[in-house]
């Protein structure tokens, strides 16, 4: 069971927080997978394009990070951007049950929530189904990293080695599984 409360657009993301860093958030949750935008001040373009617009994902391991992927928009006009993920660095008290191996043909869930970082509040939410292999991928990468054992200062090493070996996201998608 998640420690927040479902959430709303118009509402606070987080009870009590009002402002974040710009900067995107990946998170297994125990209804499924969650990608976190926080934008200052978003646009009502950046809103409808994140609330129906084209989406695309890609998925990335290197070392001990797990990359996701995103971009929005028919036109790229939200191009790609990166989120490391390590299930050892979610608090314990906000993690979710380990994903089990997908079933054949298995679809995961992904909640993209948009959420202004200078109020904290959600403006736009977003479910969408992931594709079987891609969900088949990610349950798998997020079990393999869960098995191995976690030493910070591999994991910060193996981040810088991605963001020299890979200039921008868009070389990270190129080299990615897609969806």
């Amino acid at each position: 069971m998640s420690p927040f409360p479902p959430l709303k657009v118009g509402a606070l993301y987080r009870p009590g927080r009002r402002s974040y860093p710009e900067r995107g958030q990946y998170m297994l949750r125990d209804d499924g997978h969650e990608l976190a935008l926080f934008f200052a001040s978003p646009s009502g373009r950046e809103v409808d394009i994140m609330s129906r617009g084209e989406a695309e994902f890609g998925l990335l391991v290197r070392g001990s990070v797990m990359f996701f992927l995103y971009r929005f928009g028919s036109g790229g006009e939200i191009d790609w951007s990166d989120v490391p993920f390590s299930i050892h660095r979610v608090p314990k008290e906000e993690r979710a049950s380990m994903p089990k191996a997908a079933a054949p043909g298995e679809r995961g869930r992904l909640n993209v929530v948009l959420i202004d970082a200078s109020s904290g509040l959600v403006r736009a939410l977003r479910r969408v189904s992931l594709s079987a292999a891609f969900t088949s991928q990610l349950h798998d990468a997020i079990r393999a990293q869960a098995a191995s054992p976690y030493d910070p200062a591999v994991y910060s090493g193996d981040l810088s080695a991605a963001y020299d070996r890979f200039a921008h996201s868009r070389q990270m998608a190129a080299r990615a599984l897609r969806c």
